[in-house]
C-alpha cells in the first residue's frame, strides 16, 4: 500500500521560502553611524572655523582701537616735547636777561641780594604753582579717555587733602556746584601761592 512509500518520504521547505531569507539585504547600520559622525565632525569644524573668524575679527577691532589710543598718546607726547622745548627757550631767554640784570646790580650788594632773594622767592612760588595749573591745564584740554585719569593723577601728586576731597566730591557728582567748588580752590591756591 502506499502508506508505507508516503511515509518514508518528509515534507521539505519550499525552496522558494529558503532563498528569499538569503537574499534579503542586510541594513549598512556601520555606514550610516559613520556618515552621522562625518557630518558632525565637519559641522563642528565649520562651528569651530566661524568661532576663530569671529574671534580674529574682534583682536583685530581690538588692536585698530588700540593703535589708535596709541597714535594718540605719541601726538599728545609730540605735543608735549614740543611745548617743553618752547618753554626750555622761553626759560633761557628768562635766564639770558637774569643774568644782564645781575650784571648791572653788581655796583650794589644789597640791590643783589634783594633781586636775589626775589628770584628764589619766584622760583619757589613758581614750583608751587606749576601742579595747580597742570591740572587747570588738563580740565580745559579737548575730551578724551585719558583726560580724567590724567587729573585724577595730577591731584594725587599734589597730595593737598582739601583739593583731594573737592575733586573726589566732583567726581562722585559732577554738577556745577561741585565744580565750582574744585576750580574755585584751585584758583584761590594759584593767588595765595601767587601773593606769597
Amino acid at each position: 500500500m502506499q502508506p508505507e512509500s508516503f511515509s518514508s518520504q518528509e515534507p521539505q521547505p519550499p525552496v522558494v521560502e529558503a532563498a528569499a531569507e538569503v537574499k534579503r539585504p542586510r541594513k549598512p547600520i556601520g555606514k550610516i553611524v559613520l556618515l552621522i559622525l562625518l557630518i558632525l565632525i565637519v559641522g563642528g569644524l565649520g562651528y569651530w572655523n566661524t568661532m576663530l573668524d569671529a574671534n580674529l575679527k574682534a583682536a583685530n577691532l581690538s588692536l585698530a582701537a588700540s593703535q589708535s589710543r596709541y597714535d594718540a598718546l605719541t601726538t599728545r607726547n609730540t605735543k608735549l616735547t614740543s611745548d617743553l622745548g618752547q618753554a626750555n627757550s622761553e626759560l633761557t631767554q628768562v635766564k639770558t636777561d637774569l643774568e644782564a640784570a645781575n650784571a648791572a646790580l653788581k655796583t650794589t650788594k644789597q640791590d643783589l641780594s634783594k633781586v636775589n632773594g626775589q628770584v628764589s622767592s619766584f622760583d619757589s612760588r613758581k614750583d608751587k604753582a606749576r601742579p595747580y595749573v597742570l591740572i587747570l591745564e588738563s580740565v580745559f584740554m579737548p575730551d578724551n579717555e585719558f583726560k580724567w585719569m590724567l587729573i585724577s593723577f595730577e591731584v594725587t601728586l599734589i597730595k593737598d587733602k582739601e583739593l583731594s576731597r573737592l575733586f573726589d566730591a566732583y567726581i562722585d557728582q559732577p554738577n556745577q556746584k561741585t565744580y565750582e567748588a574744585w576750580i574755585g580752590y584751585i584758583i584761590s591756591k594759584l593767588d595765595e601761592i601767587l601773593q606769597g
